[in-house]
């Protein structure tokens, strides 16, 4: 192997196993939450983005709230129960370790997450709106445990977000309508993984960077040891700053087609990137590597469109569809950075595909008190193919069907509630460490199995 300078090297290991992958186990593509109040979640969201049913209508399209007539206070909170396991098959030390099998237990992870929002409109006149939206665009988690066989590439991943969204609706006619809004949003991101010592050392001595000797002394000659195995955490966080827009047209009183645009949002976030139970042979002061220092990430999250319609079909039917792409080829890569100047920018690829959702839905006007939705919808996976599946969010294509119910408590009080169940596609992974220590590349061969999501949801809305 040739010689290479312990710097450049040494940092490379581990860190690409945590390497901000910017997913989770999220109930929309990659990362995405689609969970913005509850009265949608019983046709699985579709009519978001024309239905304009009350206050949450501010994240859906804005342009809905000149059709709200009184104040709306509308507040929701969603329980989301996930559980994916992950099953090996064949993952593999790298060949010139012997490439044997990595060892450990099957992976699963098994997250219970609450995505609360709130949503206020308050009419001006007759024909300009305010309104505002708090809620949770992108989160949720994987956790595995420590001795699971994709430890070096994925144990824990948090995503975390709040977002504060001011809107402001202008009715041009009586037909058309028109919105804008400013989103302020916080980001943060925690990832942790296990770095393998004894596949960083042997891969360093075999290139003459460490004398030979060096791992045996240090105790250092077993890949996939989890005994001798350190670990690396990325926490960062930061506020970014976008846009969104929207129209409402309303052709007839029982016909309404909805369009929106969310924009960009770049954050650049800081932090720390941390390291434990590490060997003395990488953290002296001679290499100064695999220690604590800040961190800093850029993330973009990706813009959005979406068009929708809204058909009343009779007193007591109404049918509704929509149609969502996002913007994921926007993460081609992500990129860390390190205060340590021993510690080069790490990169992980992703190659994200652009997706699309597809959804469609019925309400049924029981009587004056009780209405009943249903819906369906089909939500793309942003990930190409399984060179770049990684087990930080271990879903694919995944479909929605809904079911919910909305009470009328009287003028003033409405409570919905929702159930919805996810069903995936199974994903195959087949995915190598991005190190440049080759004895370090680990692959991770594996499938998901046994992969679940539950959605129940709660929401009460007040007019006044």
């Amino acid at each position: 192997m040739k010689s290479i300078q312990p710097p450049h090297q040494l940092a490379s290991i581990g860190i690409a196993a945590l390497l901000f992958s910017t997913h989770s186990t999220a109930t929309a593509a990659s990362f995405a939450l689609d969970e913005h109040g509850t009265s949608g979640l019983g046709t699985a969201y579709a009519g978001g983005v024309a239905g304009a049913e009350d206050a949450s209508t501010v994240w859906w399209n804005p342009a809905g709230m000149v059709l709200l007539k009184s104040r709306q206070l509308a507040i929701s909170s969603a329980v989301i129960f996930t559980n994916f396991d992950v099953v090996d098959q064949g993952s593999t030390l790298n060949p010139l370790l012997g490439g044997g099998p990595i060892p450990g237990r099957d992976g699963n992870t098994d997250q219970t997450g609450l995505v609360p929002s709130l949503y206020y409109v308050t009419p001006l006149n007759d024909r300009i709106t305010l309104g505002l939206g708090v809620d949770a665009p992108f989160g949720l988690a994987t956790k595995y445990r420590a001795g699971w066989f994709g430890r070096y590439q994925a144990l824990e991943s948090d995503v975390f977000s709040l977002n504060a969204n001011p809107n402001l609706a202008f009715k041009v006619t009586d037909k058309v309508a028109l919105a804008v809004g400013v989103n302020a949003i916080y980001f943060r991101v925690k990832l942790t993984s296990a770095i393998d010592q004894s596949a960083v050392c042997l891969g360093l001595e075999g290139g003459g960077v460490f004398p030979m000797g060096t791992c045996a002394s240090a105790g250092l000659m077993t890949p996939g040891n989890r005994a001798t195995d350190g670990r690396a955490k990325v926490e960062v966080d930061d506020w970014g700053f976008g846009f969104n827009l929207g129209t409402m047209i309303t052709p007839t009183d029982n016909v309404r087609f909805g369009l929106t645009y969310r924009s960009k949002i770049d954050i650049n976030s800081d932090g720390d990137g941390d390291f434990n139970d590490m060997s003395p042979l990488f953290t002296n002061p001679l290499v100064n590597l695999f220690t604590d220092t800040n961190a800093a990430v850029n993330i973009n999250l990706p813009a959005s469109a979406a068009a929708g319609i809204f058909y009343q079909l009779n007193p007591r039917w109404a049918i509704m569809a929509d149609i969502t792409w996002t913007d994921w080829s926007t993460l081609p890569e992500v990129r860390v950075q390190f205060d340590n100047p021993n510690q080069p920018d790490a990169v992980e690829s992703l190659n994200y595909n652009d997706s699309f959702a597809y959804r469609i839905g019925l309400h049924y006007q029981y009587n004056d008190h009780w209405k009943f939705r249903l819906g369906v919808a089909f939500d793309e996976s942003a990930m190409p193919n399984k060179k770049f599946a990684t087990p930080r969010v271990p879903t694919g294509d995944r479909t929605w069907i809904g079911i919910g119910a909305n009470y009328t408590l009287s003028p003033r009080w409405t409570v919905d509630v929702g159930y919805a169940h996810l069903f995936y596609d199974t994903i195959k992974f087949d995915r190598t460490l991005e190190t440049e220590i080759p004895p370090a590349n680990a692959t991770l061969r594996a499938k998901t199995d046994d992969e679940s999501t539950d959605i129940f949801g709660v929401q009460f809305t007040w007019r006044f």
